[in-house]
């Protein structure tokens, strides 16, 4: 879980901490709840979370009504409720913190793709306009030939026909 963010890691811990402090009466009917109430103390003694993280954390958790709060003698004492064991035993925060990591990767490998293939065009639109401009020297170098070779085709249409008047010519005289 090297991955996760660690607010994902701390929500899942915090109601792991308060589940597990509720689980042992689970079966029993005589359970006074606010026994099992913790302080934010406790809880991040439990959790090896420091208690400014659990705090931030608890915040989020009491908006999601993930827990309860119930205050005794001006001092709040925590409880998860029913939605929050139900997003323990889920593993909802690690599944969140997962997928968010998916999502990066995903976004980030099809960032490197679209740049690969921006650098892909870019560089055989470079090459094809090379390649061109060799083939359009060629085309006129071959072009210069053939003009070359029509002079010297009309000086050697030319030539024989002087030399076919000179043998008309003779052979009539």
């Amino acid at each position: 879980m090297w991955y996760l963010k660690e607010k994902f890691k701390n929500r899942h811990k915090i109601l792991e901490v308060l589940v597990k402090q509720l689980a042992p009466h689970y079966e029993t009917e005589d359970v006074n709840i606010y026994d099992e109430l913790l302080l934010i103390n406790d809880i991040s003694n439990s959790s090896k979370i420091a208690k400014q993280k659990v705090i931030g954390q608890i915040d989020y958790l009491l908006h999601y009504e993930e827990i309860s709060v119930l205050w005794s003698e001006g001092v709040p004492k925590y409880n998860v409720t029913a939605k929050g064991t139900i997003s323990y035993y889920d593993e909802k925060y690690l599944d969140q913190g997962g997928k968010i990591f998916r999502q990066y990767w995903w976004e980030l490998i099809k960032g490197s793709i679209s740049l690969i293939a921006i650098i892909i065009s870019v560089s055989t639109f470079v090459v094809n306009m090379i390649s061109t401009s060799k083939n359009n020297q060629g085309i006129e170098e071959i072009k210069t030939e053939l003009r070359v070779i029509k002079k010297e085709l009309q000086l050697q249409k030319t030539n024989l026909k002087q030399v076919s008047q000179k043998t008309t010519k003779i052979s009539n005289k």
